[in-house]
């Protein structure tokens, strides 16, 4: 879940074990917090935008949520920099499921921009990417898109 930087210093490109605990843990706390307030901000602006929420009722849920965030991807990121320090090998493993989170988070924050698009919104834009040459409707789910557009 952590990002884990290598840096450049006295030591030759080597982190002591304090280090890469706290930079992983640290890097895997801020990327987990900013994608989960990207996505609860899409989520809820629908509702803002629909009268259900005021804009200071969604800063309150959004801020929750990062702080939420915060504290439950701290103690796992803590835990997958020690499992790499104590089993290298875990090295390829986690950067594999790294990339299918990636993958899956970046799917997921496309369809919740897409569900806080008005109607005519995603009109616009179907309709330029078409220009584009670009086929937007594959990333689309099947419910979440009016057939009507073209």
């Amino acid at each position: 879940m952590g990002v884990a930087t290598i840096g450049r210093g006295a030591n030759h490109g080597l982190l002591s074990k304090g280090q890469f605990l706290k930079r992983t843990t640290l890097n895997g706390i801020v990327v987990f917090s900013l994608y989960k307030a990207l996505l609860t901000t899409l989520k809820t602006e629908t509702l803002r935008k629909k009268g259900a929420l005021s804009r200071s009722e969604q800063v309150q849920v959004i801020s929750s949520e990062v702080l939420k965030s915060t504290r439950d991807s701290a103690t796992t990121t803590f835990t997958i920099g020690v499992l790499m320090l104590v089993f290298p090998w875990l090295y390829i493993p986690f950067s594999i499921l790294g990339v299918v989170g990636i993958g899956k988070a970046s799917v997921e924050l496309f369809n919740s921009f897409w569900n806080s698009l008005e109607f005519i919104q995603r009109v616009e834009l179907l309709r330029a990417s078409k220009q584009a040459g670009i086929n937007l409707r594959r990333f689309i789910r099947g419910d979440e898109m009016d057939h009507r557009v073209s």
